[in-house]
């Protein structure tokens, strides 16, 4: 840094450095510095803002989120995305589907060509936690 600051001040290259061109320099930096500092400052403080707003929503969630003997929230649904298969061999040529099935709740891709189907698909299976809830009530029935 002192380097960067005798080149700033040191502007015929005679390697003297003069009063007027130290201070003019110095004062320079140190405004630089005072600038940085206080743009630290703030971003210091907009960071603890945000912490602490992220703690409260932590602390709410905390509050209301009801989890099941699973250790999944009540109102979860699984997402699933299916990308491709490869290498799939078919008799004929119909488009290839895939069916994700979890717990009664079945969702299917749209159709794709073989033998390397490309689906890039989301699947969102709703009926997983009922299900699972609805199983653990019968149970105890």
């Amino acid at each position: 840094m002192a380097d960067q600051l005798f080149e700033r001040m040191d502007k015929n290259y005679d390697h003297k450095v003069s009063v007027d061109e130290f201070l003019k320099v110095y004062l320079e930096a140190e405004d630089a510095l005072k600038t940085k500092l206080e743009n630290t400052k703030k971003h210091i403080k907009e960071y603890q803002a945000q912490k602490k707003e992220a703690l409260k929503k932590l602390e709410e969630a905390r509050r209301t989120e009801i989890i099941n003997s699973y250790g999944i929230q009540q109102d979860a649904v699984v997402h699933v995305t299916v990308l491709e298969g490869q290498n799939i061999k078919v008799d004929g040529y119909s488009p290839i589907v895939c069916q994700i099935e979890l717990r009664g709740d079945r969702q299917v891709t749209k159709g794709a060509n073989p033998p390397d189907p490309i689906w890039n698909q989301n699947l969102v299976l709703f009926e997983f936690l009922a299900n699972l809830v609805t199983q653990k009530q019968e149970m105890k029935l």
